[in-house]
């Protein structure tokens, strides 16, 4: 079973570089950014967005509230900036109560953004246009599923989890 999924991502990793072979200039068809595709974007420094997904989710506590966005009890959306480089970035922080055990499922999102993004987020921002937000971008994960432990990972683009 292992082979058989190496070999499916193989197969997408030819697929997507045939249709974007245009001389090393092509673009990704569902990239947003005007960048062509062989030139990636590049966010924040090594102090607020570092390789490792829990050195991010530390450096994560370094960032300082700009803005909330929505702040519910199981629903909170803010940006976060940094310090040092100024880079911003949109957090979503979602849970699901456990009636019976009251071990409540809880998910922090982190994505950077970019100056055009912050622009666009209105101020009744809804989860569509979240998830808009950075397709095939680095985005970090740290879900606390109910009856698991923490885990901390790195996901491609943002998703807005569950929520009460």
């Amino acid at each position: 079973m292992f082979k058989q999924l190496i070999g499916s991502v193989r197969s997408m990793i030819r697929r997507l570089r045939s249709a974007t072979s245009t001389g090393g200039r092509g673009h990704l068809p569902f990239a947003r950014s005007s960048k062509p595709a062989h030139e990636a974007e590049t966010f924040g420094c090594r102090y607020c967005w570092p390789r490792a997904a829990n050195a991010a989710w530390k450096a994560r506590h370094l960032l300082e509230q700009e803005v909330d966005l929505i702040d519910q009890s199981h629903f909170h959306v803010m940006i976060l900036a940094c310090r040092r480089c100024g880079q911003r970035f949109v957090s979503v922080f979602t849970e699901m109560i456990d009636w019976v055990r009251g071990d409540d499922a809880q998910s922090w999102r982190l994505i950077p953004i970019t100056s055009e993004e912050q622009a666009e987020l209105s101020a009744t921002v809804s989860e569509a246009e979240l998830e808009r937000l950075g397709p095939g971008r680095r985005c970090l994960v740290r879900d606390y599923p109910t009856g698991e432990r923490p885990r901390i990972n790195w996901t491609s683009g943002l998703f807005v989890d569950r929520h009460d």
